[in-house]
C-alpha cells in the first residue's frame, strides 16, 4: 500500500482519488484552496484530511506520492514543491504550460532522483496494447489519424475553444509515441491549418508514415477516433472506450462488399466486450488511468523505471509547442 495525496479537488482529482484507490493506495490527504471541496472529496476515503494549501499536507510525512490535478498553470511550482520534499508526482496534462517548464520539472527531479509523470492515460488503454501487438503484423504503416470532437468547451466556465484543445493535444501525442515507436515527436515538422477558434489539423510525416491530427470542438457526435492504416489492414481505436479492432487488408469485390459488415460486427462485438468489462470493474470514465497509476506507484515503490520515462515526456511537450506556435502562424514548426 502507497500514501498518498490528491492536488485538486475538481473533476479529475475525483476520478484519481476513485482509481488511487482502486490501485491499492490510501489516500491521506486532498488539497484544494477550496477547503469546502477538498473536505467533500476527503469524505469519500476513509481517514484522510482535507487542506487548503500544500504546506498543510506535506507535514504528514507519511505521503510517498501526490497526484496532480490542479490547474495547468500551477503544475510548475507544485511540481517543484513536491520535487523538493521527495514526492513522486503524477501530474495531469499537459505536465506543464510549455517545454521550457517541463524541462525545469524533470531536471530537478532528475537531480533530486524523484519521480514525476504526465498522466497520459490515453497512451495506456487496452486499444493502444492491442493495436501495438498488432503492428509487427500489419506491415508498413502508411497513416495514423487522429479525430477528435470535444464538448470540452461547452461546459459552464470552461476557457476558450483554443485552450481546450492545447489541453487535449497530450493525448494524441502521447498515443502516436507508442504507436510509432522510435519516433522523436519533438524532432518532427508539424504543418498546422486553424480554421476558427477550436479548429485544427496538424500534419507531419514520420519515415513512410503520414500522421493527421484533426481537433474540433464545435463538431458532432463528441468522438476520439484513431486509424492506423497499413499495408496488411487497420486498427481502429475507440479512443473514448479504450478498445480497438482490426480491420483485414484483403482486396477483393468481395472483401469491398463486407467491409461494412466486418465493421459493424467486430465493432458492436468490441465494445460489448468492453463496456461489459468497464461495467465489472466500475470504471465508468477515462478508460487507461487505473492502468497507468498502477504502473506509476510500482516504479515509484519500486524505485525503478517511470511509466513515461523523461525524454518522452519532453519530446511530447515540445510536439506540442511546436503545433500551438501553428495555431497563430499555420505553418510548419519544429525543432531547430
Amino acid at each position: 500500500m502507497i500514501d498518498v495525496a490528491i492536488i485538486g479537488a475538481g473533476l479529475m482529482g475525483r476520478w484519481h482519488l476513485d482509481a488511487a484507490r482502486r490501485a491499492g493506495a490510501r489516500v491521506l490527504g486532498v488539497i484544494d484552496p477550496d477547503l469546502a471541496a477538498a473536505g467533500r472529496l476527503a469524505r469519500l476515503a476513509p481517514g484522510a484530511m482535507a487542506a487548503a494549501t500544500l504546506d498543510d499536507l506535506l507535514a504528514d510525512r507519511r505521503i510517498k506520492a501526490a497526484h496532480v490535478c490542479s490547474p495547468a498553470a500551477t503544475h510548475l511550482p507544485i511540481a517543484l514543491q513536491l520535487i523538493d520534499e521527495g514526492v513522486d508526482a503524477l501530474i495531469e496534462k499537459p505536465l506543464a504550460m510549455n517545454l521550457a517548464d517541463t524541462r525545469i520539472i524533470l531536471e530537478r527531479a532528475a537531480k533530486k532522483r524523484v519521480q514525476v509523470c504526465p498522466v497520459h492515460q490515453y497512451a495506456f488503454q487496452r486499444g493502444v496494447e492491442d493495436a501495438m501487438a498488432a503492428l509487427p503484423s500489419l506491415g508498413q504503416v502508411r497513416r495514423i489519424g487522429f479525430d477528435i470532437c470535444s464538448a470540452g468547451a461547452d461546459i459552464p466556465g470552461a476557457p476558450g475553444g483554443d485552450t481546450v484543445a492545447a489541453d487535449i493535444l497530450p493525448h494524441p501525442i502521447s498515443m502516436l509515441q507508442r504507436l510509432a515507436p522510435g519516433t522523436d515527436v519533438g524532432d518532427l515538422a508539424w504543418t498546422v491549418v486553424r480554421p476558427a477558434a477550436g479548429e485544427l489539423l496538424a500534419t507531419t510525416v514520420t519515415g513512410q508514415t503520414l500522421v493527421t491530427l484533426f481537433i474540433s470542438l464545435n463538431a458532432r457526435p463528441t468522438s476520439f477516433g484513431v486509424r492506423v492504416q497499413a499495408d496488411g489492414g487497420t486498427m481502429e481505436i475507440d479512443g473514448f472506450h479504450g478498445y480497438a479492432i482490426r480491420l483485414n487488408g484483403q482486396v477483393s469485390q468481395l472483401a469491398k462488399i463486407t467491409l461494412p459488415f466486418e465493421r459493424g460486427l467486430k465493432g458492436l462485438a468490441a465494445a460489448s466486450t468492453n463496456l461489459a468489462a468497464r461495467s465489472v470493474t466500475g470504471e465508468a470514465a477515462y478508460p487507461g488511468l487505473r492502468s497507468l497509476i498502477r504502473r506509476f506507484y510500482a516504479s515509484a515503490c519500486d524505485s525503478g523505471a517511470a511509466p513515461i520515462p523523461p525524454e518522452v515526456a519532453l519530446a511530447a511537450a515540445a510536439a506540442r509547442d511546436h503545433i500551438l506556435a501553428g495555431l497563430t502562424q499555420g505553418s510548419a514548426h519544429g525543432r531547430a
